[in-house]
């Protein structure tokens, strides 16, 4: 067995370099204090990597574990639902202009959550939406893009109420939208954006008020309801198959929605398209409705059909009324 001896160190170090056969190169460093050779072989380093790889794991471990147990107490504790309903209230409230308010959730899983008493509140305290019981189906992939926003949902009991503000803006928009900052324009498109979708809604009130001549409370309303605002700066209100029970009598008479379809756009020159079929005691009318935001004739009533005598006396009372408003205008 061949070494080299290497003479390039100080004469009072001991130093062996022993190569064995182009395999590895051993070390041996020895002070001449001590008889104690340390030594640093390739299975000491390969020791001390996995002492790492352990402590890196472990860390890891640790970390899923303490995030498991937030989930946990997040979800499945009365505390933790109470913290989670506050966390979700503020993190809308301080991304629109109005607010957000959940009383309770009752249960969260990952496909379903049920909660109750959610409120949405315009910014002068008016409660413009509430649901008393809901159950969603979460949409994850909105949230992970910053959107609020669910696949679908169910809504027991409640309210809503679709009016104009004093600036022509739809009421739930100036409500959810964003707020403009003292001294800079509002961002058309920033704030909160939101897809809540067909939402099928029953046992709901809904307030329609769009001018003093078009003020009408719709009863026991069933039907899909969706508010969204994807890629637009205007809140959309899409309102499918709705029935119900008008709560004020035209003329005398009790008005009951057989069908209502149409939309309601935030910040565009037409708000409002619905199409409906009334059942006015034993006759039958079908209307289709627009509102625009413009100085005068601001609401549109077409009537497509009437059928029995109180149809047509209440669309001839309507036209005679129409004629005495600047910003109502009745055809057909």
């Amino acid at each position: 067995m061949k070494f080299t001896q290497i003479h390039s160190f100080p004469h009072h170090w001991g130093i062996n370099a022993k190569i064995f056969r182009g395999f590895h190169l051993h070390w041996a460093v020895r002070s001449p204090n001590t008889r104690h050779v340390s030594c640093c072989r390739p299975g000491h380093m390969h020791s001390r990597r996995l002492k790492l790889l352990r402590a890196f794991a472990l860390a890891q471990l640790v970390i899923v574990l303490g995030c498991a147990v937030s989930v946990w107490w997040c979800t499945k504790t009365e505390a933790g639902l109470r913290f989670t309903a506050a966390r979700i209230e503020h993190l809308v409230s301080d991304n629109i202009p109005g607010s957000l308010t959940v009383q309770g959730i009752d249960s969260f899983e990952w496909n379903r959550i049920r909660a109750h008493g959610i409120r949405i509140l315009h910014q002068d305290g008016r409660v413009l939406l509430l649901a008393q019981n809901a159950e969603i189906t979460p949409d994850w992939a909105a949230a992970l893009h910053a959107r609020l926003g669910f696949r679908d949902a169910a809504v027991d009991g409640g309210f809503v109420v679709l009016s104009m503000d004093p600036d022509n803006r739809l009421s739930l928009e100036a409500a959810v939208n964003s707020p403009a900052r003292p001294g800079e324009p509002s961002d058309p498109n920033g704030g909160l954006h939101y897809a809540l979708r067909s939402m099928h809604v029953q046992h709901l009130t809904v307030a329609l008020k769009f001018s003093d001549t078009f003020d009408y409370r719709i009863r026991h309303v069933e039907g899909f309801v969706g508010v969204l605002r994807i890629d637009t700066p205007g809140v959309q209100v899409v309102l499918e198959r709705i029935h119900g029970e008008v709560e004020q009598e035209i003329a005398g008479m009790n008005v009951a929605l057989t069908k209502l379809d149409g939309w309601l756009h935030g910040k565009e020159r037409q708000v409002m398209h619905l199409e409906a079929k009334v059942h006015l005691a034993q006759s039958q009318l079908a209307t289709r409705v627009d509102y625009y935001d413009r100085a005068s004739d601001k609401l549109k009533i077409h009537v497509d059909r009437s059928e029995g005598v109180q149809a047509i006396a209440v669309t001839l009372l309507a036209k005679a009324l129409a004629s005495f408003s600047k910003d109502l205008t009745i055809d057909g």
